[in-house]
């Protein structure tokens, strides 16, 4: 795995941070120490209109509608929402640029109003968490220190933020939090292997990480040999495209229904290509509504199946060519439309 940062990359490293580990094992989840379990991801908020037509006239610019953080926490303890922003490096305070669009229509953000929107109570405090490159932080922490200056001036009060200064070194990964004047670091990682990609592709950050396609890659092959090496017979089994998606990425259910879309798209292209491989070995299959049937054409077929499942050549195929940039709506169903109505 590669040592580069990448939004990608920051993604899944929080989706760890958010979740339940053992003592001294090969990660230390520190949010979900604080008490923080993954809310959503790629969740839509809106911006409240009135302070950003405030901001738009003040600054001679637009602010951003909506903000999508990569990831909602919440802190069930003190009812706090926090929004991750993935940032590989700082930007500028410029309002013609996404990047300052972006932070302040987060500083903007109303916690009653975003806490409506989720359903949630009115009380949960909200908190802006960015996570940016170490060499990074001191300017990412002046232009959020600046624009929210903006906010306070027109008489407003700006989601307070944190940062996290963020580092890969051949011993482990390791993450910086301010304490005081200092910062502190803790590592996360004890190496780069236990990182591994609970989602491996994401459409709002890229398709073309190299090894989250590999790791997707991986992860259906898993999935449909567990799937269909189990249970394959001359009897006809079945299984739902949303039960695949399931399994390739855990916390599916946690992803909104738009991030899930495209997902949906590309997951299905693989396992079609796969079920079309393997029928050379016997097995025959059908695809309606969402669902996959599928059987042996006959009783020495099973064997040929599961031995090619467990080959290398099933665990090869289409190792290095998944072009993921070339789909097109053209692959999908009309019933793709919304991707939550299974």
């Amino acid at each position: 795995m590669s040592k580069e940062i990448t939004p990608l990359f920051q993604l899944n490293l929080y989706l760890h941070m958010g979740m339940a580990y053992p003592d001294n094992s090969l990660i230390e989840p520190i949010l979900y120490k604080k008490g923080y379990v993954i809310n959503s991801i790629g969740e839509e908020l809106p911006v409240p209109d009135e302070l950003r037509k405030r901001l738009g006239k003040h600054l001679h610019g637009r602010i951003n509608r909506s903000v999508v953080p990569e990831i909602v926490f919440l802190n069930k303890g003190d009812n706090t929402l926090l929004l991750l922003e993935c940032k590989v490096k700082s930007f500028s305070e410029d309002i013609t640029k996404r990047g300052a669009r972006q932070a302040l229509g987060y500083l903007s953000l109303d916690p009653n109003g975003i806490n409506s929107f989720l359903g949630m109570k009115k009380n949960n405090n909200l908190k802006l968490l960015y996570s940016v490159a170490e060499e990074e932080y001191e300017s990412l922490n002046d232009v959020l220190h600046n624009l929210s200056e903006i906010i306070t001036d027109l008489r407003s009060n700006p989601v307070s933020y944190d940062i996290h200064s963020l580092t890969v070194n051949s011993d482990g990964i390791y993450i910086g939090e301010k304490k005081d004047d200092d910062i502190k670091y803790t590592q996360v990682a004890k190496n780069l292997e236990p990182v591994l990609y609970i989602i491996p592709v994401d459409p709002e950050l890229n398709l073309k990480d190299e090894y989250g396609k590999k790791v997707l890659g991986e992860k259906v092959r898993n999935s449909i040999r567990i799937i269909i090496g189990r249970s394959i017979s001359m009897k006809e089994q079945s299984f739902t495209l949303e039960e695949a998606c399931k399994r390739v990425i855990p916390v599916w259910e946690k992803w909104v229904p738009k991030a899930q879309k495209p997902i949906i798209r590309i997951v299905k292209k693989y396992i079609d290509d796969l079920l079309a491989e393997i029928s050379k070995k016997g097995l025959q299959y059908s695809y309606d509504k969402r669902r996959y049937k599928y059987t042996a054409v006959d009783e020495s077929s099973i064997q040929k199946i599961r031995t090619y499942l467990t080959s290398s050549n099933y665990n090869n195929f289409k190792k290095e060519d998944l072009n993921f940039e070339q789909l097109s709506f053209d692959d999908l169903e009309n019933d793709f439309d919304d991707a939550s109505n299974y």
